[in-house]
Parts: C-alpha cells; sequence; structure tokens
C-alpha cells in the first residue's frame, strides 16, 4: 500500500473528472533531447517511476499502465526486484561461459509448467523473443529437412530478420526491408469479425482452412513445409482468436503431412489469457513453443521447447547460447510469483468482468464494433459504421490519446491500427479494471462528441 500511496491513488480514483494536461515542461524537455539524437516512435511523456499498475512521468503526473506487455507482474515487484538485486551482488550482469546454476534451474521450472508433450523434451535458451522466433525456424528447418514456412496475414513474430520474415501485420513494418528470408508462405488467419477472404462465420465452414489446402495443392507442396507458426491469439494483428475447430482442424492437417505446428507465446505466454499459456484453450499440443516478454518481466529472456526428439536429432544446431544468471532469476522469481499467488486464475475472472461491462457499453457507443479477448487481452475494434465495418484509424489514435489525457495508457493495433488492445499488469484489482472502464468510456464520448460536430 505505501507504494499506492506514493502515486496518490485514492486521489485520483475519486477525482473521477480530471483531466491531465499532456506533456508538462520537464517532460517537453526531455523529449526534444530525445528529438535532437534519435529517432523512434512518438511519445507524450517521460516515465521516471512505476509501482503496480501505476507509472509517474518527470512532471509528477500519475498513469494506470494497460499497454505493458512484460510487466505482468505490474512494476517494481518486491520478489523480483530482491531476486534481481541479489543475484547482482553475486555475479553482476555477465554471462558464464558454460552451465550456471540458474540455467538449469529454470529449465527445470519450465518443464513443471508446459504442456506435457513439451515437458517431456528438451529446451533452448536465448534472449529475447524475436530471437526465439530465429531459432524456431532454423530448428524447424533442421529438423524436418524441408525449406518451406508457413505463417499468417496478421502475425506478428518479431523485429530480427528472420522474424521479420514471417510478419505480416502491417506493411510498412517490412518496407525498405527487402529482400527478406525465402520460402515463406503467408495464408490467412480466421479473423472472423474482419475475414480477410469476404466470409461469415460459422456459416463459412471454416473456409479459410479450405484456403489453406488449396494453397498446398497450387503453391506449397506439403513435402516441402516444414513448419507453420502460429499465435494462438494475434495481438498486433488486433486481438484476434480463432475458432477453436479452426486450430483442431490446423493440427489434424500438419500431423497428415509431417508438418510442424509452431506456437508464437512472446505475448500470449505466462498468464495473460488466464491459462499459463493461451495455446492451452484450444487444447491442442504444438511440435514447437517460443515464449519472451513477460518470461523475465522486462529483463531480456526467452526460450523455446520443443517435443521430445526435435533438439535430439540436431544436438550442437543452433549455436548454444548462454543464459545471464540475472534474467534467470528475473524468470525464476516471475514464475514463482505467479504460481505463489496464482495469478493465472485472475485474468479469466477479471477479464470476463472487464469484457462484461465493456459490452454493456458498446449500445452507446457507434464507434464501438467488436469485443473480444482471452483473460486480460483484449480489443475493441473500432469502426466508422457497422454494416461495412470501415476501420477507425483516427478515431482510436484519438481515443488513445483522450484516455492517456485522463490517466490511462493504451495501445493500438491491428493492421489498420484501429483496435484498442487493453494489457493491464495480472495484479490489477476490480477497482482498477473499473476505472480504466469509466475512462474509456469518457474517451469514447469526447471522440464522437468531436466527429458529430
Amino acid at each position: 500500500m505505501t507504494g499506492k500511496a506514493h502515486f496518490e491513488k485514492v486521489a485520483l480514483l475519486k477525482e473521477r473528472k480530471t483531466v491531465i494536461s499532456t506533456p508538462g515542461p520537464v517532460g517537453r524537455r526531455y523529449i526534444e533531447r530525445w528529438k535532437s539524437c534519435s529517432v523512434g516512435l512518438p511519445s507524450h511523456t517521460v516515465f521516471s517511476q512505476g509501482d503496480g499498475i501505476w507509472l509517474k512521468d518527470v512532471d509528477g503526473k500519475v498513469y494506470m499502465d494497460f499497454a505493458s506487455q512484460s510487466a505482468i507482474l505490474g512494476h517494481r515487484n518486491p520478489r523480483l526486484t530482491a531476486a534481481i538485486l541479489d543475484q547482482m551482488r553475486k555475479s553482476g550482469l555477465s554471462q558464464v561461459h558454460g552451465l550456471a546454476r540458474q540455467q538449469i534451474e529454470i529449465v527445470e521450472k519450465l518443464r513443471e509448467m508446459l504442456p506435457p508433450n513439451l515437458s517431456a523434451g528438451r529446451f533452448y535458451c536465448c534472449n529475447t523473443g524475436s530471437e526465439a522466433c530465429e531459432y524456431s525456424m532454423e530448428v524447424a528447418r533442421a529438423y524436418t529437412r524441408k525449406p518451406t514456412l508457413l505463417a499468417y496475414l496478421g502475425g506478428h513474430y518479431g523485429w530480427t530478420i528472420g522474424a521479420l520474415s514471417l510478419t505480416a501485420d502491417w506493411s510498412e513494418s517490412r518496407r525498405f526491408c527487402l529482400p527478406l528470408i525465402p520460402e515463406i508462405v503467408h495464408i490467412p488467419y480466421p479473423y472472423c469479425y474482419r475475414c480477410p477472404i469476404g466470409h461469415d462465420y460459422p456459416d463459412c465452414g471454416i473456409f479459410c482452412l479450405r484456403y489453406l489446402e488449396n494453397v498446398l495443392e497450387t503453391m506449397a507442396n506439403p513435402e516441402e513445409i516444414a513448419a507453420v507458426f502460429m499465435e494462438p491469439i494475434q495481438q498486433v494483428g488486433g486481438v484476434v482468436l480463432p475458432p477453436r475447430e479452426y486450430v483442431t482442424a490446423l493440427k489434424d492437417l500438419c500431423e497428415k503431412h509431417g508438418i510442424l505446428m509452431v506456437v508464437d507465446e512472446v505475448a500470449t505466454g505466462f498468464g495473460r489469457t488466464g491459462k499459463m499459456f493461451a495455446t492451452e484453450h484450444w487444447d491442442v499440443p504444438a511440435d514447437i513453443m517460443f515464449m519472451g516478454k513477460a518470461f523475465g518481466s522486462g529483463i531480456p529472456m526467452g526460450a523455446l521447447a520443443a517435443r521430445r526428439g526435435i533438439l535430439e536429432r540436431n544436438p550442437g544446431f543452433p549455436l548454444y547460447r548462454e543464459w545471464s544468471p540475472v534474467s534467470c532469476v528475473a524468470a525464476l522469481a516471475t514464475i514463482e510469483e505467479l504460481q505463489s499467488r496464482k495469478l493465472p486464475e485472475k485474468p479469466a475472472q477479471l477479464g470476463d468482468h472487464m469484457i462484461r461491462a465493456l459490452r454493456q457499453l458498446s449500445d452507446e457507443h457507434r464507434l464501438v464494433g467488436d469485443i473480444r479477448g482471452k483473460g486480460l487481452l483484449i480489443g475493441i475494434e473500432l469502426v466508422k459504421d457497422h454494416e461495412k465495418r470501415k476501420p477507425a484509424t483516427e478515431e482510436a489514435s484519438r481515443v488513445a490519446a483522450e484516455a492517456f489525457k485522463r490517466g490511462l495508457i493504451l495501445g493500438c493495433v491491428g493492421t489498420h491500427r484501429h483496435v484498442i488492445r487493453l494489457t493491464p499488469p495480472l495484479i490489477m484489482s476490480r477497482e482498477d479494471s473499473d476505472r480504466a472502464v469509466m475512462i474509456l468510456d469518457e474517451a469514447l464520448r469526447a471522440v464522437e462528441k468531436r466527429v458529430r460536430e
């Protein structure tokens, strides 16, 4: 409670209509210094402190963080902080040439928590989710001796050159980076609200799977396909959930043709969706799973897990990478905190509560086209009209800005950046959830009023 009191949580909750003018004078000076020496995404402010779900900027203004994907334990978690500081005193940040005790402990911890087919297999360590994706690509090709990889339109797999070759969430992401890695074929993701091939679920009979079968017949011979890379829930693509029957049928198709199913849990793993890993919602065993982001609660950490027999076929490939002992203790502390506080159970309850509250508001807001999600990964798709579902890109940006003024940090995702994404820390309370919904209501009203005028 001390940290929350420091961030004046009670005062913020009471002042329901408080509008924060941003950025403040100190923040503006920092932003100008940044612009003079660097490039990157524009920022509305500069943060100096964090505690729980709260962030404070250099001007002393307070925000609820509903945009961080790695801070699943919130900011400045005591167990995580203590573990990192203790390991820093023992070894510093340096990696060791050989095994560190913590590397063995984290692999054993992963074995306890992964789905059975993966926990019986082997693990590979690296530093980030993008690296884990790259190594998954190498492992799949090396194991199958096949060159072609399938990935999804709308998918986001990372920013390194291999992961970017799979990525197809936004054409701007790949611009000026060509040529990318060859032998990658992109297929439609089952985005039922905005079907990329113009069908309506469930009357379509999962037409996107028949589309994939047609791709195998005409363009990508299944005898040459090593793996299909799939996010169990597309998050940068717009928080898109596939129908259960699609995932089941996809797995059957993969097994029929000897294609590996590789699952990307970088953004959905470690309790975010109400399960330790989002793929558990579909109850379909993956051949390879890779992870990152929340794995180390912000400390760079990545890994892939493969079912038994895949990594053993090429024991010296790819080259071994060591985890830093500090990264390992951060990951251990993250998992221990998740398990001891049963935090993966919390998103299932809070997420349902929040989605219900948002849907109750949706009838009052003509901009809201669809609300969807699992656990505390929630998307609000904004449209200009409900019949044609034209993406409301500018309006989504304005809603996020209005929410920010009121102390709520959100993200905009989707190919057209028209989906408001909510990814709060798992430690959030129902009071925090209700406060966020209230701010979203105010932000939507402000933008809709401006549109009418």
